[in-house]
């Protein structure tokens, strides 16, 4: 991200790098991810679009009003909208951040502060590993490449999963 469009887009919000939704979708993008939204009354469905990967997500009035009334009154519409953006990104294309974005900044804001989550060891989710054996399905390589010392898939944290995937995308980029 250059460093003018990183000063409108990156904010600190509880000791915590965040993105405005904005810069978000266009990080999507610019990874060749197509993103379109179903919106009826009451919730709005984001799916995200990339070669045969498909993701959606489904956020409700009732979900998002819970997280922020004041956010969900001006603009209930947009404030689904981001939340399904944040929920697609974390949980099934981390690497379009590099990883280093952990929340939305209309989600963040939504957080007490004493509720923020702490800093844990997760192992990857199924989502993440069937995406990276996509990538590269022979396992030794994939340690060799990404630098891993685990033993087996299931050994693969998130973290190392997040990076596996930056790593095997700019690769890519580079051939």
């Amino acid at each position: 991200m250059p460093p003018m469009e990183a000063v409108n887009s990156l904010y600190i919000v509880n000791g915590k790098i965040t993105i405005y939704g904005m810069a978000m979708t266009k990080r999507l993008r610019e990874n060749g991810w197509q993103i379109s939204y179903d919106e009826k009354e009451s919730e709005v469905t984001a799916t995200i679009k990339k070669d045969d990967e498909e993701y959606s997500y489904t956020a409700t009035k009732q979900e998002v009003a819970s997280l922020s009334k004041l956010a969900y009154k001006n603009s209930p519409k947009d404030k689904m909208k981001w939340h399904c953006i944040g929920r697609l990104i974390r949980f099934y294309v981390p690497e379009v951040t590099g990883g280093t974005v952990s929340y939305l900044k209309e989600e963040i804001e939504d957080m007490p502060a004493f509720e923020m989550p702490q800093v844990k060891i997760e192992m990857a989710t199924p989502v993440m590993l069937e995406r990276l054996k996509k990538k590269e399905p022979d396992f030794d390589k994939l340690k060799e490449v990404c630098g891993l010392e685990v033993e087996k898939w299931e050994d693969i944290t998130q973290d190392c999963a997040i990076t596996c995937l930056t790593t095997l995308l700019h690769n890519n980029n580079k051939k």
